[in-house]
């Protein structure tokens, strides 16, 4: 069936926004929503040493790599849990959850060519 449903925002500055859903995602809008951050093939370099290559290029703070699990936490949970975290997307996955974190936490922010040498 359709599900629909209203959720509100509202900020002390007096902005709000409403966003409406009028049905939830079907299973093929679902994988080919996953399938945006699959590499063709699963990147030669382990999950590990990739997060200490981003940490060295990135320069950010601590506490941004957690906001970045955090954008990577709620990014998986987001309609029911239907984006699956696999070797093929981990890599992309984590490195947009840290470029948005890093825009949103970080003082200093670097072009988006510099992030795309990570």
């Amino acid at each position: 069936g359709h599900a629909s449903w209203n959720t509100s925002v509202s900020h002390n500055s007096g902005f709000s926004a409403t966003l409406s859903l009028k049905r939830p995602r079907g299973h093929t809008e679902t994988m080919q929503a996953a399938t945006v951050f699959d590499s063709s093939a699963i990147p030669p370099i382990g999950i590990d040493k990739y997060l200490k290559r981003l940490s060295a290029t990135f320069r950010c703070s601590d506490a941004t790599f957690i906001a970045a699990l955090i954008v990577v936490d709620r990014l998986l949970g987001y309609d029911g849990g239907r984006l699956p975290l696999t070797m093929r997307n981990v890599h992309r996955v984590f490195l947009a959850s840290l470029v948005v974190a890093v825009k949103y936490h970080e003082d200093l922010v670097y072009s988006n060519n510099h992030y795309a040498k990570a």
